[in-house]
């Protein structure tokens, strides 16, 4: 089994992000999507409801799919965070900063 991560802070979740976990779940068997908690930022949504946001962008999408993924929130390095839920590959979206 392939255990894909892909952090972010979700905040809030965009179809870029979608798209990313889209095609993630084409090369992984699995994909655990991370919600990053910094203490010293205030966010727009807490992490349960950018869970259930990210969930529920995915079932409508690919209803079948819900299953092959996780939404976990971590507080330390991004390598520390995946490693410790077994995974193989780290995925990253790009953005265009201009």
């Amino acid at each position: 089994m392939t255990i894909a991560f892909y952090p972010g802070s979700f905040d809030p979740m965009t179809n870029g992000h979608l798209d990313v976990l889209i095609q993630a779940l084409n090369v992984a068997s699995k994909v655990i999507v991370a919600v990053g908690i910094h203490p010293g930022k205030a966010p727009m949504f807490t992490f349960e409801e950018r869970a259930a946001l990210i969930k529920q962008a995915l079932a409508e999408q690919l209803p079948g799919e819900a299953a092959r993924m996780d939404v976990v929130s971590f507080d330390n390095l991004v390598v520390d965070a995946a490693r410790q839920h077994g995974a193989q590959l780290l995925l990253r979206g790009l953005r265009d900063g201009t």
